[in-house]
């Protein structure tokens, strides 16, 4: 099959390129727990990730008794902040056939880059220790843009700094909000099928939808 014609592919972290809800779970269950509150599943965690750590802390909470007053909730998260940072590479690990499909289109001369809504410093660290960032020419997190996603404003500055024209460019996710933004920015999206996503991966309208990065290269060349 030809090669696909992006120029760039931008990838969603959380659900997506890495699987990070064990360490999310974990972090966020010892501040539930510090305020006497019950743990969650794991597949509770995993359908509140996808719009920042502060929102994942917000439904933590609220599927848990209730958000607490702002002094207190402020305090909770900025606990979560520091605990998740130290804590976010105990378990967190690649998706199946991830960090060869990047290895792949990196020495094809694709760039290739992070965009999540995830702020950047833990983003590097998850990437630092799980060895994609060699990889990445651009790491945009939830802190870099005005706006998350899905808001355009992550990937269109992914775009900009990547050097490229927006229909170059493909996004990779999992959730509304990567099919969101990147409907936004006007570039196709495929969506994993095994990530994070509180929306059955069907009907989040991406252009495709894939269930093993092995698969994707050549999906992505029908796009």
């Amino acid at each position: 099959m030809r090669p696909h014609r992006f120029r760039a592919i931008l990838l969603d972290l959380d659900g997506t390129l890495l699987e990070t809800a064990p360490d999310l779970g974990d972090s966020l269950n010892r501040i539930l727990l510090s305020d006497n509150r019950r743990p969650l599943s794991e597949t509770e965690v995993r359908s509140m990730i996808g719009d920042g750590l502060a929102k994942l802390i917000e439904r933590g909470f609220a599927a848990t008794g209730g958000i607490p007053d702002k002094a207190r909730y402020d305090q909770l998260l900025a606990t979560f902040m520091a605990d998740y940072t130290t804590n976010s590479t105990v378990r967190t690990h690649p998706k199946p056939n991830a960090m060869e499909f990047c290895t792949t289109e990196q020495a094809r001369g694709v760039k290739l880059a992070v965009v999540t809504n995830k702020p950047v410093i833990p983003s590097k660290v998850i990437l630092d220790a799980n060895g994609f960032t060699p990889l990445m020419t651009v790491l945009i997190g939830g802190d870099s843009a005005a706006a998350k996603k899905p808001d355009p404003a992550p990937i269109l500055m992914a775009i900009k700094q990547l050097g490229i024209n927006a229909s170059d460019a493909v996004m990779v996710g999992d959730s509304p909000a990567d099919v969101g933004a990147a409907r936004a920015a006007g570039i196709p999206v495929a969506a994993y099928r095994h990530g994070y996503t509180s929306v059955p991966v069907d009907d989040l309208g991406a252009d495709l939808v894939f269930d093993d990065f092995a698969d994707l290269g050549p999906a992505l060349a029908t796009l």
